[in-house]
């Protein structure tokens, strides 16, 4: 899938320090990528997110928007169908960025960062 950095950096605006962490990433040059083959069911990403949520916090991993993107993801109203894409700026800071978009990719839906 392809989206300009212009425009993915537009989603990023007002949506919580994860998202404003992976744009300040971004626009320093990380590298992104949204997920060519498809798109995942909302309710799938939820479930499994929240799995990884538990696994995070149990192993005391550093994170930021984990806990919003799991409740963002539980209330997302739109088309079921998301799209996943990373921010990777392990280089950098050492934060990994999961995305979540809306099908269209009019929106951001969610936005998690990880430590790795």
């Amino acid at each position: 899938m392809i989206m300009d950095r212009d425009s993915l950096a537009g989603l990023l605006d007002g949506h919580g320090e994860a998202a404003q962490l992976a744009k300040d990433a971004f626009l320093a040059g990380a590298d992104y990528r949204l997920w060519d083959d498809g798109t995942a069911h909302v309710g799938s990403l939820w479930a499994i997110c929240g799995w990884r949520l538990r696994l995070v916090q149990r192993k005391g991993r550093t994170s930021t928007g984990f806990v919003e993107a799991v409740e963002a993801l539980r209330v997302y109203g739109g088309t079921p169908d998301v799209v996943i894409g990373h921010i990777d700026d392990r280089p950098q800071s050492g934060y990994y960025f999961q995305l979540f978009l809306a099908a269209d990719l009019s929106e951001i839906i969610a936005c998690l960062g990880v430590v790795d």
